[in-house]
């Protein structure tokens, strides 16, 4: 076991300064790369759900504009609800193809911020939070730092079951789902 001058311990020897230095680049490119991987998926699955919801919109009301004016025997409001569900279907697959995506990159970042960026680091402090009902809570919070890594130290000051629930994770597939049953309901309707 050796020591450098700062007094860290390393098994066999001593990593030189070229070693370091060697040690920093690749750090460097890999979370770069990590990160411009999370962005890219994260902002393509953004931009797609942007596109989902301006071409459900106009789908819905395109169906309830032809429910109203279409005599009762027509089909085409059901083709436009059969379409709108297909597509609807298309979104949610690449929308969890590009969840998965992303998910992929926050497990690279996660270790990154465990292993160098927020190495031992923690914090306790009191935060402010809005509850799913709209109001206001006050709780002592102990986390670690880091922005993928735990938000907080189970057993030291846990936070509340809904302080945490606005994720994409849970609302993006609901809307999805919405969407869906507002198509099958728009298609009953017209039948």
């Amino acid at each position: 076991m050796s020591q450098d001058e700062k007094g860290t311990r390393y098994e066999g020897e001593c990593p030189s300064e070229d070693t370091k230095t060697a040690q920093a680049e690749i750090f460097k490119l890999r979370f770069d790369y990590a990160w411009k991987y999370f962005e890219f998926h994260a902002k393509q699955r953004t931009t797609m759900y942007n596109f989902f919801l301006v071409f459900s919109a106009l789908i819905i009301s395109a169906l309830i504009n032809l429910i109203d004016r279409e005599d009762s025997g027509s089909t085409l409001p059901i083709i436009f609800s059969f379409i709108g569900f297909l597509m609807t279907l298309a979104f949610v697959f690449l929308d969890r193809r590009n969840e998965e995506l992303v998910h992929f990159a926050e497990l690279v970042l996660k270790d990154l911020e465990k292993t160098y960026l927020f190495k031992d680091s923690s914090f306790t402090r009191t935060i402010r939070y809005r509850k799913l009902n709209g109001d206001f809570e006050t709780i002592d919070y102990k986390g670690r730092a880091g922005i993928l890594t735990e938000r907080y130290i189970p057993g030291e000051g846990d936070a509340p079951d809904d302080m945490f629930d606005y994720s994409h994770a849970k609302w993006l597939p609901r809307t999805q789902y919405l969407v869906l049953a507002a198509y099958l309901l728009l298609a009953l309707i017209a039948f």
